[in-house]
């Protein structure tokens, strides 16, 4: 036997969770699931999300996976209701870890995330809660999904108001892994989080390893922007 996972975003952003994934289980097969044509998910209404949720759900059934990521932290904070109500396979969120931004209040702790992300209700309570800084970036998604080859030419300007302000960072989208590294520079903070690690985790535990066969991964790309999205996995494999 031989598990297939399958994950879905809007576009590149779940490509880094793919591989963090198939690094943590080589084993299994995969589907990649994007929906390029409506991206981004940032900035889009409550309706729309869910009927995207509600098609990335048909596929995965279709093609008959075993375990569904949703690495869109916008349709993770927003449709957890629909995939939990509709979805007949285990459903695992990349999502802010809002109880590990809660131990560590008191702290100079900055969130960033989209637009949608900022306004969802596990997200809004923050600001009631603790000391976290939150801020909506309106355009970063897209302008990594356009320029995911040359992301050099992505400016991060924005950033400098944040210099030195910053301990914890939390990216509250999954494109922003690709810019990680200039995250870390600008900002000098002491650990990030992409939410990444801690869907692995739960996954580890849902997940008998020995349950299947030990064979090596393959990948299948499906949805709008599929073929580009292969591109990306191959560019980026050693993520």
């Amino acid at each position: 036997m031989k598990a297939k996972i399958a994950v879905c975003d809007s576009g590149v952003g779940g490509v880094a969770v793919l591989i963090k994934t198939v690094k943590k289980f080589p084993q299994f097969s995969y589907i990649y699931i994007s929906d390029c044509k409506n991206m981004p998910y940032g900035n889009k209404e409550q309706k729309q999300l869910e009927k995207y949720s509600l098609n990335c759900i048909k596929k995965v059934h279709d093609h008959g996976a075993d375990f569904l990521v949703v690495a869109c932290n916008t349709l993770a904070l927003n449709c957890k209701k629909i995939f939990e109500k509709y979805c007949k396979i285990p459903v695992f969120y990349v999502l802010p870890n809002v109880e590990k931004i809660i131990s560590l209040n008191g702290q100079k702790n900055i969130l960033f995330c989209t637009e949608k992300s900022a306004k969802s209700v596990d997200i809004s309570r923050l600001s009631n809660i603790c000391s976290c800084k939150i801020v909506p970036c309106k355009t970063l998604a897209e302008r990594v999904e356009k320029s995911v080859f040359e992301l050099d030419k992505i400016d991060c300007s924005f950033l400098a108001e944040f210099s030195e302000k910053c301990d914890n960072l939390f990216l509250g989208c999954t494109h922003y892994i690709f810019l990680k590294e200039k995250f870390e520079k600008i900002l000098k903070c002491n650990c990030v989080f992409d939410g990444v690690e801690d869907m692995l985790e739960k996954l580890q535990q849902y997940i008998n390893p020995t349950t299947y066969l030990k064979q090596s991964f393959k990948v299948k790309f499906l949805g709008s922007g599929a073929r580009r999205m292969k591109k990306v996995f191959l560019h980026y494999q050693n993520l």
